[in-house]
């Protein structure tokens, strides 16, 4: 989540903030020293400036793909994948950090599942980060965070009557982050759940504004066709050149270049650049984190670019000559946000013996 970040600048240049940690640091520093100077020191804090930079060492985060059947119907294969590449989100009414509110179920039903596991992980993680930087924190209650790291701060002054004054070096203090400070997402092995959890309830929200930010990016369309992946246009806002303009075509069997494209990666600084598309994409989503790709780098299929779309055609190498073959059973499809990171197994839609468009590009 970018706008954290930004909410925690805006914290440290509080004069809130410059006023209580002022006196937080005259009583337990000044006050319990021994030294008279050091006694008489007054400080003050040039709260506008006073913030640097915050460097995260743990957050809550989802580094584990869920695997998902896309035509699952039983399960949330269907509901996630029709969302994502379909832009056909099932709408339904459920309770969301305490509250009823109209969400959309595939991704509703994603972070309820697997939400549990993020914060088993990140609490795994206070425990080895107060392992490894001796670090007691049995005053501190860190279940209402998402992140902790280290805040780093300047223009911290103090003066010896007034005859001298003497700003000190950068220095830095461990922060958390949280949602709610109020709010305890765990107690014990008992995890809190997105019918609950405020943070659950952010996660939820910022995925699906992360979602949003792409089918707005690639002009995802609607289409009930389950021969194809998906189906876009390619017109994003406020950008001039179409985005289908950038996908570049590979002709063989690597599809690095294919997944660069997908992932809005491509940095080459010829036609083909896609870095204001993906930095839009970010920005609007609020999101660190982007990734649309097929999970194996090379298998029995050219890919091809043209008028259609992105197209396959099955070749194998044999012999010294291509020949056409029977194609794939199954492809995985991985597509990635902050908190959205789900595998798709596609099957079905590979087996065409002639030139197949499964990227359509739509007017």
């Amino acid at each position: 989540m970018l706008d954290n970040n930004n909410k925690v600048g805006e914290y440290f240049r509080n004069k809130e903030f410059g006023d209580n940690f002022l006196k937080y640091f005259k009583k337990e520093v000044l006050e319990t020293s021994k030294n008279p100077i050091i006694q008489k020191l007054n400080l003050s804090l040039d709260n506008e400036n006073a913030f640097s930079k915050i460097d995260w060492n743990l957050k809550l985060e989802n580094k584990t793909s869920t695997k998902y059947e896309w035509q699952d119907e039983n399960g949330n294969g269907k509901p996630m994948f029709n969302e994502i590449f379909r832009n056909n989100p099932i709408k339904e009414e459920l309770v969301l950090a305490g509250e009823k509110a109209s969400v959309n179920k595939g991704l509703y039903n994603y972070v309820k599942n697997e939400s549990e596991e993020w914060f088993k992980k990140y609490n795994s993680g206070i425990d080895t980060f107060k392992s490894k930087n001796q670090i007691d924190f049995s005053k501190k209650d860190l279940s209402s965070t998402s992140k902790l790291g280290y805040v780093y701060l300047k223009g911290l002054q103090f003066k010896i009557d007034d005859d001298y004054t003497q700003e000190l070096p950068e220095f830095k203090l461990l922060t958390g982050y949280s949602v709610n400070k109020k709010e305890k997402n765990w107690e014990a092995n008992k995890y809190k759940s997105i019918e609950e959890s405020k943070t659950i309830a952010s996660i939820y929200n910022n995925a699906k504004q992360g979602i949003d930010a792409y089918i707005e990016t690639f002009g995802i369309g609607k289409t009930d066709n389950t021969k194809i992946l998906a189906t876009f246009s390619g017109k994003t806002p406020t950008m001039g050149k179409n985005l289908w303009e950038t996908i570049q075509n590979t002709n063989d069997f690597n599809k690095q270049a294919l997944n660069s494209s997908l992932s809005l990666k491509n940095d080459s600084q010829d036609q083909f650049n896609q870095k204001a598309y993906r930095d839009y994409l970010l920005k609007k989503g609020n999101q660190e984190t982007f990734s649309w790709r097929f999970v194996r780098n090379s298998f029995n299929m050219i890919f091809n670019i043209n008028n259609t779309g992105v197209v396959y055609e099955y070749r194998t190498y044999q012999s010294g000559r291509y020949t056409k073959e029977t194609g794939e059973e199954n492809l995985e499809i991985n597509f990635a946000l902050d908190f959205v990171n789900i595998t798709f197994n596609v099957d079905k839609i590979w087996l065409e013996k002639e030139l197949t468009t499964f990227l359509v590009k739509q007017p």
